[in-house]
């Protein structure tokens, strides 16, 4: 979740943009490697973890790439609660991956 922060407030931190844009593909091939198994043993898969995944997935895509737009950016002029907001909804699904995965039974 650092890089996660850095790219919220340290927009011009190039390398940590990369850094973290290269671990959301990555999970995004974990994701798909994941459902591939689960829906070889169970056809409908499991909707509330792939839910889950996608939507810290995308969540940190549009914070990477309001950061390549220079939302970001004190000069930009964004709302302070608008960056807030986004970041929370972030931090908020990634938790509730986090919960969803340590539960039993979670599909």
């Amino acid at each position: 979740m650092k890089d996660v922060v850095t790219v919220f407030t340290d927009p011009a931190d190039v390398a940590t943009r990369q850094t973290f844009s290269k671990n959301l593909y990555e999970m995004a091939t974990m994701v798909e490697n994941w459902d591939r198994a689960v829906r070889a043993e169970e056809p409908e898969g499991c909707p509330s973890l792939q839910g889950s995944f996608n939507s810290v997935i995308a969540n940190g895509r549009k914070a990477v790439q309001s950061a390549e737009e220079g939302r970001f950016d004190p000069a930009f002029d964004t709302p302070p609660f608008i960056i807030q907001s986004e970041f929370n909804g972030l931090q908020q699904n990634f938790s509730m991956m986090i919960f969803q995965l340590n539960q039993p039974y979670s599909c």
